[in-house]
């Protein structure tokens, strides 16, 4: 008879309790048992076996479980597969319940059955073709690694892709112990996603990437694939012996038209300078195959300017690098003329000079018989006397013939165009700044006063003084000017100019105290006579006073130890306004101390 799986866990738990109770001596009693176990632990279903699972106190502790079943104790202390990662904390009974009978079940599957469990919980994700695949199909005796385990077990599958898929392996073993994984994903099996072929001994670049696989490996042939480029390429170079078979001296991977020949091979004749640009083809022919002539004039008739002048031997004149550049102790050796080239000269190039390329001599002996003068004439016919051949500018006029204005502090640092000007444009001038690329600055005319370049920023407030009375050349800032008008002193002579001299305002300051500080007072010290100014008290040291108080009151006795607020007191101004009364206007004492002596009396 079959009874409720509800019910017979409640007689279990029953059970466990009452051998709990009775102790040692009646746990072993037969009539206790909640039902046979199941027929896989029916070595243990004795009469005295019920120790071997139960303890008193404990009911079914895991490790007694975990003595028998050391597969999954040795699982556990390797952190692997799902009971280390997933139950761990768990209590075996909760998923594998007994004494459901012969027939019962062990195992209870987290969603009910085998196909609807969680692989990942197991350490292995099932991803791609392995999603559709039946659970048997892989947890198969004949797949496991491991011994000791009973035939329907799920545990002891290895992960490797050979155990399973051994009969699918097209490659017939070419790959050795390399995982399957490192070229072919889970999603498809000729997806080679995840192979790399820069990893291999022939790593895929430039047009060599878009070859099709099948293309080099014929027939699923994929180790010991010949890597060399006659392997694949036939040579277009059948009379060409010497290049033997490394393609790779002059072609690339690229295309094949990109040579890459290593011009230090070219030993029969070098390739340098301009002979390094042409394409080979240009000289050795379609096929590469002709020995061009060593004679320059053979290959370069057409490009002799001299018309044949000066012989077949253009090395003799000429570099390699550039036609136009002469060999420096050629035959023509500018050193040994008239006119040794120098700074900026040594760029220029020959036809500049040499027109139409005749070579003979040219005016040289002044520099304008070449340049046009950007100065119309006003400083003379000698341009060396303030130019050199190394460049036009800067100029190199010296500061000490700088006499009508001498060149002091800055003004030494200053450029010659800032204060030189441009002349005033006329036709004249407009032709000569055509020729020569700006307008011409005047030399003769330069600025003396200061006002002419600086911008008076004191808007002619010290006219008719000159701007030196205050400034230097050394700098604008911290000139020469001293504060004797008006000396500071005390707290003034650490006072920003500004804080007195604001927007710039310097002349017509006010030198009254108040102008500046206001009047605390409210006007008591000038309202009546005597007047008193704010030195009668304050100094510039600091705000805190020096009254004299015996001119007006001599403090006497008590009086001496009086705070000041006791007599002179805050009093509200009409307009809201606060202020001290320090002008009492009397000095009698019933103003301030009450009459003792009437007291009592009308």
């Amino acid at each position: 008879m079959h009874l409720p799986r509800a019910r017979v866990a409640a007689l279990v738990r029953f059970a466990a309790l009452w051998l709990c109770l009775l102790g040692p001596g009646l746990a072993s009693a037969q009539f206790l048992s909640p039902g046979p176990v199941a027929k896989e632990h029916h070595e243990v279903d004795g009469d005295d076996d019920c120790h071997r699972c139960h303890e008193q106190g404990e009911g079914v502790p895991d490790r007694l479980c975990l003595d028998c079943h050391r597969p999954i104790q040795a699982r556990m202390n390797r952190g692997s597969g799902y009971h280390a990662r997933v139950t761990k904390t768990e209590r075996c009974a909760k998923c594998h319940e007994e004494h459901l009978g012969r027939d019962g079940r062990l195992v209870r599957w987290p969603g009910g059955a085998p196909e609807r469990f969680n692989h990942l919980q197991a350490g292995w994700p099932l991803t791609g073709g392995h999603q559709d695949t039946k659970c048997r199909d892989c947890h198969k005796a004949e797949y496991r690694q491991e011994g000791n385990l009973p035939d329907q077990t799920w545990l002891g599958l290895p992960t490797d892709c050979a155990i399973c898929h051994k009969g699918d392996d097209p490659h017939k073993g070419q790959f050795g112990n390399r995982k399957c994984e490192t070229c072919h994903v889970t999603e498809k099996w000729k997806a080679l996603e995840k192979f790399d072929h820069a990893k291999t001994k022939f790593p895929l670049r430039e047009k060599h990437a878009d070859v099709k696989c099948e293309e080099c490996h014929e027939k699923g042939k994929y180790a010991g694939v010949t890597t060399t480029c006659v392997g694949c390429h036939e040579t277009p170079h059948p009379k060409a012996t010497d290049f033997g078979e490394k393609c790779e001296r002059c072609h690339t991977e690229k295309a094949w038209n990109a040579l890459t020949y290593a011009r230090a091979e070219h030993k029969k004749f070098p390739l340098e300078g301009g002979h390094a640009k042409p394409k080979c083809t240009d000289c050795h022919g379609a096929k590469a195959v002709v020995a061009p002539p060593k004679d320059c004039v053979e290959c370069h008739k057409k490009d002799d300017a001299h018309k044949g002048q000066f012989g077949r031997k253009c090395q003799s004149c000429h570099q390699i690098s550039d036609w136009h550049t002469l060999k420096k102790g050629a035959a023509i050796d500018h050193d040994k003329t008239a006119f040794p080239l120098r700074g900026e000269h040594v760029g220029v190039d020959c036809a500049e000079c040499h027109k139409d390329a005749r070579f003979k001599p040219v005016a040289h002996e002044k520099c304008l018989d070449c340049h046009k003068d950007p100065h119309d004439g006003a400083v003379g016919q000698k341009c060396e006397d303030c130019h050199v051949v190394d460049g036009f500018r800067p100029s190199l006029y010296p500061l000490e013939k700088h006499t009508r204005f001498t060149l002091t502090g800055a003004h030494r640092a200053v450029a010659c165009n800032d204060c030189h000007r441009p002349k005033p444009r006329t036709p004249a001038v407009d032709k000569v700044a055509h020729g020569h690329g700006e307008h011409p600055l005047d030399f003769r005319k330069g600025v003396n006063a200061c006002s002419g370049c600086h911008k008076d920023v004191h808007d002619g407030q010290f006219a008719p003084r000159t701007c030196d009375t205050c400034h230097t050349t050394q700098g604008w800032v911290g000139g020469a000017f001293k504060h004797d008008v008006w000396p500071l002193t005390g707290k003034h002579a650490t006072t920003a100019c500004a804080s007195c001299h604001p927007a710039g305002n310097f002349a017509g300051v006010s030198r009254e105290c108040r102008d500046c500080h206001g009047d605390p007072h409210l006007g008591q010290f000038i309202a009546g006579p005597p007047v008193k100014n704010c030195t009668t008290c304050h100094t510039t040291d600091a705000w805190k006073g020096r009254f004299d108080h015996t001119s007006i009151w001599p403090l006497e006795g008590v009086h001496a130890k009086a705070e000041c607020a006791a007599c002179h007191k805050e009093v509200h101004v009409g307009d809201a306004r606060v202020t001290v009364r320090w002008r009492l206007g009397f000095h009698d004492c019933a103003r301030c101390h009450e009459n003792v002596h009437r007291k009592g009396k009308p």
